[in-house]
């Protein structure tokens, strides 16, 4: 049965599911009941980072200013060209790296970026916490392949707008961006299913931990490239760190999760889910 966004579910007040995922409506949460804004402002709460926000509405308000980040060309011209049809949304840029995307994003100042987690260069999770610390009120959707339970932990633990898988309509994904702008969040339907709410801190959080948790970020990219074939010298080049350094981040992961060769940290890596699809 197809649900609506109004469909009365049993998740606590200002939570709703839809087929699309979870959608979470933070005012709602705040306040237990929801109550009219006053006029001309709506006051947002979003439930993942506990924050009171504030955001213009009326007919005369500017298009939402979107940045897409992906490593894939062809997505990138994609969803530019589907949004360009939605005139609540202005795509201002679009870049296939983190260290590109850190620069025009600061530069040019958008409300909301679709994230890819996997990405040349730097953590697609340290951009985004870079970003919060240099670009006001900024909302980030992660968009991608990977329904991996440590990476999923490291996009809640800031805070986030939505995780969505990549296959997702593309319609999921514009109002995914909608949503994000007026303080809720977005989940795809295999996320959503494996979130639990704090309704104390309003923060989604898994009900287990992996034991991926205890690499750093920088682990855990060397860790993904290792268990999707890349060798230490291809590592090192999409990284840009030393081969040595590649080897060093190795010797660690396995040090710490107890793996004593690479074909049994790859088999691990393939059960935890950070493999591509």
């Amino acid at each position: 049965m197809v649900m609506s966004p109004h469909t009365p579910m049993p998740f606590p007040t200002g939570i709703a599911a839809s087929n699309t995922g979870l959608l979470i409506n933070s005012a709602a949460l705040t306040s237990g009941a929801a109550q009219g804004p006053s006029p001309g402002m709506v006051d947002v709460r979003m439930a993942s980072f506990g924050e009171t926000r504030t955001k213009p509405q009326g007919p005369e308000s500017s298009p939402i200013r979107v940045f897409l980040v992906d490593d894939h060309q062809l997505l990138l011209d994609c969803l530019s060209s589907y949004l360009e049809n939605e005139p609540r949304v202005k795509v201002v840029g679009t870049s296939n790296s983190t260290e590109h995307a850190l620069a025009q994003i600061v530069q040019l100042q958008p409300q909301i970026v679709v994230l890819d987690v996997e990405l040349p260069g730097r953590s697609a999770f340290d951009l985004a916490e870079t970003l919060r610390g240099r670009v006001s009120d900024i909302r980030v959707i992660y968009l991608t392949g990977y329904a991996s339970d440590v990476l999923l932990s490291r996009a809640l633990k800031p805070g986030c707008y939505g995780y969505l898988l990549k296959g997702e309509p593309v319609s999921t994904i514009r109002n995914a961006i909608l949503r994000a702008s007026e303080g809720e969040a977005t989940f795809s339907p295999q996320i959503q299913q494996r979130l639990v709410l704090d309704p104390n801190s309003r923060r989604f959080s898994l009900p287990s931990e992996s034991p991926l948790t205890a690499l750093t970020g920088r682990q855990l990219e060397v860790l993904r490239h290792l268990a999707n074939g890349a060798s230490v010298k291809e590592i090192a080049r999409l990284m840009h760190l030393s081969q040595k350094s590649v080897d060093s981040h190795k010797y660690r992961i396995m040090h710490k999760l107890g793996i004593h060769d690479r074909v049994e940290l790859a088999r691990f890596a393939i059960r935890e889910g950070l493999t591509r699809p």
